[in-house]
């Protein structure tokens, strides 16, 4: 007869009996279900004590006793073989746990997943459990976890981070909850990865301007675009846009509303003029509400000095808040290049070409504030050692938070081409580095000469500018920051690339710094001169190339001229000058969405 039958016995009831059916198993350490140990004990008499030591010294033989304590039950043996108190049976309910959110689960990087348990232990007061964590698979190397009582939060690392402790991106946490005798367990994987997959599917839409802009049909929209952070609000350039063909420029804003892409309006200059090129060059702000237009054939202050152009959206309309311009005279191009800071309280451009003061033709950036809805100059530089016809400000990128612009003088050393960086400290830009490529040769203009070849990553850490005549067929140059230093990171080239493809003509990266995109507006897969766009993802410090994006559309005729990039890369928009998808010549924004 087993022990639990023993109790049977002692109590005179059968329920206890059913607790065990295993005769000849050792009940010392035999959990009870607490239910049926329950219903026992409502029938008996039985004595409950604190602990174990609160057990009376020369008990009866015979006796039962429970123990609060250790949730065990004792019964008194006085015999030959040793008097005195002997477990049993072990009387506890394990307790439940459930979490808000369970199996695998994708994290973000970027952003924090937050997890509740929520534990209940029937037989005992909930907050007698202790709730802990168990890591497995080295999560730590990919993310961080903290516990505020039920509260789980889970926070991934940055790639460099993760890449430098040797993630795999996949590990285990265990959550456990425990009442000091049982244990309840409930396992989640977490799965981190840098980056968009663009070797899979994606979806691409057609963004031309409506309606088609009638006789005067060839108007370069997709000259340049820009796309918001989330990705649901592209602008695309057409700088020979205007009103019975002036030339004066426009910009075409696009809205995204689900999978659904629709035209939200035309902007145009106030005092749009024949020739001012609106649209060559256009950025903008992290969520869609500010937009910067360069003009850089605007004649307001000389002829060609040029101007920029922000405009603002209330809702679903946009309207003009001020007009750019360094105020100086002369033919400064001012606008070629331009940048917006995320919130929209900075701009800058650049003027590659002054002639008349004492920038002469070296170039030179201008930063500007806002302060509610005005604008006003910050700062006015150039590099220590600019020289004549250097041409800097051709390229002009500015990170997020506006504490660094990097700036491109593409004609410098016999044309090979520098970028510069400026960081800020409240009001004073200063110039932090002069960036070179390793094997930069003379012509291979660093930086381009089109406002689109220079680009730095939201957070401001990697600098990438296109050399688009380096080998005569390109090349594009990344580097990183550590501090205030700067070093070459890599050297990227198409893998097909041929001579006169001009891979480099425009670069773009977004906002860690993980993924950039290069045009070879010249490239032959998709018909002559069609050019292709080339994604490149960074892993820890190697860069390559995972896919290709053909101008392989209909009609054949057209161009890729630019690109961008969304915040976490998961979206890109290509402009086709001349394609004549919405009149002949007319060109288009193409925008690549992963599923």
């Amino acid at each position: 007869m087993s022990k639990m039958r023993n109790i049977a016995a002692i109590l005179g009831r059968t329920e206890a009996a059913n607790i065990d059916n295993n005769p000849g198993v050792d009940l010392d350490d035999k959990v009870a279900d607490s239910s049926v140990v329950s219903s026992i004990l409502a029938g008996s008499t039985m004595a409950v004590y604190s602990s174990v030591d609160s057990l009376p010294g020369s008990p009866t033989a015979g006796s039962q006793a429970f123990v609060i304590g250790n949730q065990r039950l004792y019964t008194a043996r006085n015999s030959a073989v040793g008097s005195g108190w002997y477990n049993v049976a072990l009387i506890n309910a394990t307790p439940t746990l459930s979490l808000s959110a369970s199996g695998t689960i994708a994290l973000a990087a970027g952003s924090a997943t937050i997890i509740t348990m929520t534990a209940v232990d029937s037989d005992n007061s909930n907050a007698n459990l202790t709730l802990s964590l168990e890591s497995g698979g080295d999560l730590f190397k990919f993310a961080t976890v903290s516990r505020d009582s039920s509260v789980v939060t889970i926070t991934p690392r940055t790639q460099d981070s993760a890449t430098a402790l040797g993630s795999d991106g996949s590990a285990t946490l265990t959550f456990k909850a425990s009442d000091g005798i049982s244990q309840a367990t409930v396992q989640n994987t977490f799965t981190l990865s840098f980056g968009p997959d663009w070797t899979g599917s994606f979806t691409r839409s057609t963004l031309a301007p409506s309606p088609s802009p009638g006789n005067f049909n060839q108007i370069n929209a997709g000259a340049s675009v820009a796309i918001s952070a989330d990705g649901n609000y592209v602008a695309s350039g057409a700088p020979a846009d205007g009103s019975s063909g002036n030339t004066g420029g426009s910009v075409y804003i696009y809205v995204k509303s689900g999978s659904t892409w629709s035209q939200q309006q035309k902007i145009q200059a106030s005092d749009n003029n024949a020739g001012d090129y609106l649209g060559d060059r256009v950025e903008m702000n992290s969520d869609g509400t500010y937009l910067i237009a360069g003009a850089w054939y605007d004649d307001a202050n000389s002829t060609n000095s040029g101007a920029s152009y922000i405009f603002t959206r209330s809702g679903t309309t946009w309207s003009q808040q001020a007009k750019l311009d360094d105020r100086t005279g002369g033919s400064h191009n001012a606008g070629r290049a331009c940048a917006i800071s995320s919130d929209g309280s900075y701009a800058a451009f650049g003027s590659n070409s002054n002639t008349s003061d004492a920038y002469s033709t070296t170039g030179s950036v201008t930063v500007f504030t806002r302060s509610g809805t005005s604008w006003s100059v910050q700062q006015k530089f150039q590099p220590t050692d600019i020289a004549s016809s250097d041409l800097f400000g051709i390229g002009v990128a500015m990170s997020d938070d506006a504490t660094d612009i990097a700036a491109a003088a593409y004609n410098q050393n016999s044309s090979q081409g520098s970028v510069y960086v400026w960081t800020r400290s409240g009001t004073s830009w200063t110039q932090q580095a002069k960036l070179t490529a390793s094997d930069g040769a003379a012509n291979d203009n660093l930086g381009t000469n089109n406002g689109h070849g220079v680009d730095i990553s939201g957070d401001g850490n990697y600098v990438v500018a296109g050399a688009e005549n380096h080998n005569s067929n390109g090349a594009a140059y990344v580097w990183v920051r550590s501090g205030s230093s700067w070093t070459q990171q890599a050297k990227l080239t198409a893998s097909d690339g041929e001579a006169t493809d001009r891979f480099g003509h425009c670069v773009r990266i977004n906002e860690n710094g993980s993924q950039i995109i290069v045009v070879a507006h010249l490239e032959d897969t998709g018909g002559s001169n069609r050019g292709s766009a080339y994604i490149f993802t960074r892993s820890g410090t190697s860069w390559s190339e995972t896919a290709i994006l053909r101008n392989n559309t209909s009609p054949v005729s057209g161009r890729m001229e630019a690109a961008a990039i969304n915040a976490n890369g998961n979206a890109i928009v290509t402009g086709v000058i001349n394609n004549g998808v919405a009149g002949t010549n007319v060109g288009a924004a193409y925008v690549y969405d992963l599923d």
